[in-house]
């Protein structure tokens, strides 16, 4: 490690990237690529199908599976679900979002933490090697526009990542150890 905040030199360039990239979006900027909604259990073109057990990457740490996102089973529309990531990813737009409740899953293995930004939604860092991971639903009323889901790496290990959708915005009681910044 470098420096007082833990990243290296490429680390710090490519968070200094996502976060301009980020301000980019959140303050109108609109992409050309809309994400096709996928039925719940399904995963990104792309990307593999969940896992049946945590098995060691190529690296040594352990893998964690999409499958471990059951907050999303749930869900009537999945927007992401993906597993056995690494480095740090941003996802595609979505256009729209209906009014109704969206979950936000994501855990990771190794040490460190993720960092997760739905645009709009919610942003919460994940500590990495909790089995729990972090679940959280937002409900609202209104519609959500121009939605983008990144998930930052400060990790030694892999992550996985879910985005969902269904109707209705009644919240289940959420976990005290979960503190998101709601926006």
């Amino acid at each position: 490690m470098h420096g007082g905040c833990g990243l290296n030199t490429k680390e710090r360039v490519a968070a200094a990237a996502a976060a301009g990239l980020l301000l980019a979006l959140t303050a109108g900027c609109t992409g050309t690529q809309a994400p096709t909604a996928r039925p719940s259990g399904t995963v990104a073109a792309g990307h593999s199908g969940p896992a049946v057990a945590p098995t060691p990457s190529a690296s040594g740490a352990l893998s964690v599976s999409s499958a471990d996102l059951q907050l999303l089973d749930d869900y009537t529309t999945t927007y992401e679900r993906v597993g056995d990531q690494s480095g740090s990813e941003q996802f595609a737009e979505i256009p729209r979002v209906a009014p109704g409740t969206v979950g936000v899953s994501a855990r990771c293995s190794g040490t460190g933490t993720i960092s997760v930004v739905v645009s709009g939604v919610v942003s919460f860092d994940v500590r990495c090697g909790d089995p729990a991971g972090d679940n959280v639903d937002f409900a609202s009323s209104d519609p959500r526009t121009d939605v983008r889901a990144q998930v930052v790496s400060h990790t030694t290990g892999r992550w996985a990542f879910g985005l969902g959708w269904r109707p209705g915005t009644g919240q289940p009681p959420q976990d005290q150890s979960t503190q998101p910044t709601v926006r």
